[in-house]
């Protein structure tokens, strides 16, 4: 894909399969994901380059969707799926830093999405099983020990604020 060909991200719809009060780009789930992704590398004192390998998986995470338009994480799912349908570990395995904290970041800003623009009964199904998506994969970091506990620790800590926090807007 070239440079110019990413650009149409600003055009191409999320959440298509959940009604939503506001329309989200992929361009604007990028950037959300990039601000939760650099907190999470922050509060994980990653330095100045390591945040900047952040910032850059973050960028280019989803950019695929460009061209395939947004594919729903269960359509996802079903592409790699343990025997419960929910992302194989495997799956992970292999990946960086940078990519764990952007996949926590990327689950994160799901939960941001449908708890503030998400209505109708097919929302709460789509949020119990983004609970159960991010829930899985963090028990899972937590299992591999080390930074990868301390991840899951940090957005388990971003989850209770964005949940008790007061809202500025």
């Amino acid at each position: 894909m070239k440079w110019f060909d990413k650009m149409r991200a600003q055009y191409v719809k999320r959440w298509h399969t959940v009604h939503m009060d506001h329309d989200q780009s992929l361009a604007d789930h990028t950037f959300n994901v990039m601000i939760i992704a650099r907190e999470l590398a922050r509060r994980l004192n990653h330095d100045g380059d390591e945040q900047r390998l952040v910032l850059e998986a973050a960028l280019e995470h989803d950019l695929n969707e460009v061209v395939t338009g947004d594919i729903p994480t269960p359509t996802k799912n079903r592409l790699s799926p343990d025997s419960k349908g929910h992302l194989a570990p495997n799956h992970f395995e292999g990946w960086g830093p940078a990519e764990s904290i952007v996949k926590v970041a990327d689950m994160l800003e799901a939960y941001f999405q449908i708890t503030q623009h998400a209505s109708g009964t097919h929302s709460g199904q789509v949020f119990s099983y983004m609970c159960d998506q991010t829930n899985g994969y963090l028990d899972w970091l937590t299992e591999c020990g080390s930074e990868n506990e301390t991840l899951a620790k940090k957005a388990n800590e971003m989850i209770e604020e964005f949940f008790e926090g007061d809202r500025t807007w």
